[in-house]
């Protein structure tokens, strides 16, 4: 298997699902609920807190620990910056919680573990990129370029074959569209 196949090996969906996705899901599935609603701020600080102990020990310092403070604090960022929006900030999802709306504790646990799986997502990727793609060895770029266009440039219009450095810079550009497009093209086949 060439360089390329296995960088994009390690970037297609199953790949992400085996080694970040599926941990965070399964974190979130252990991680038990004793009522759906919080009395008050407190409460809700200190249950978001521990959520998010339970998913870093589980998932990002493999059975580490943070405080109580540190971990509630990044999950109500986490809430408050979720890109999802639909449920606004920290706060207004706390009210939800506290009277029970939009489903409550539960579904702001979701939302926890989808923005902590994101972060890691984004982290791996990175990772996949940084070990085989090192910005201090652009003659290795140019070459990965060179391949990666010989083997997809039917699924990128208008690259100029001919002249492969102009790539280097974006080749983490171009290796997304084109992983981007085969998990499209088989999320189409598997609703058919």
């Amino acid at each position: 298997m060439s360089a390329i196949d296995v960088l994009i090996e390690e970037l297609n969906e199953h790949a992400i699902l085996h080694n970040v996705a599926g941990r965070h899901d399964d974190a979130r599935l252990q991680y038990q609920l004793s009522k759906n609603t919080v009395r008050d701020f407190a409460e809700f600080s200190e249950i978001v807190g521990s959520y998010v102990q339970h998913a870093y020990s589980a998932c990002v310092i493999h059975g580490g620990w943070i405080s109580s403070m540190d971990a509630a604090s990044i999950g109500k960022d986490l809430l408050d910056r979720h890109q999802g929006g639909r449920r606004g900030d920290a706060q207004s999802i706390y009210r939800d919680c506290k009277d029970g709306l939009n489903g409550g504790m539960r579904v702001c646990l979701d939302l926890l573990c989808e923005e902590l799986k994101r972060q890691a997502v984004d982290r791996y990727i990175r990772d996949v990129f940084d070990r085989h793609l090192p910005k201090d060895d652009p003659d290795l770029r140019l070459r990965m370029v060179e391949e990666f266009i010989e083997r997809h440039s039917d699924v990128l219009p208008g690259i100029d074959r001919d002249r492969p450095w102009l790539y280097v810079k974006d080749i983490e550009t171009l290796i997304r569209a084109v992983v981007g497009a085969a998990e499209q093209m088989a999320s189409v086949y598997r609703r058919i």
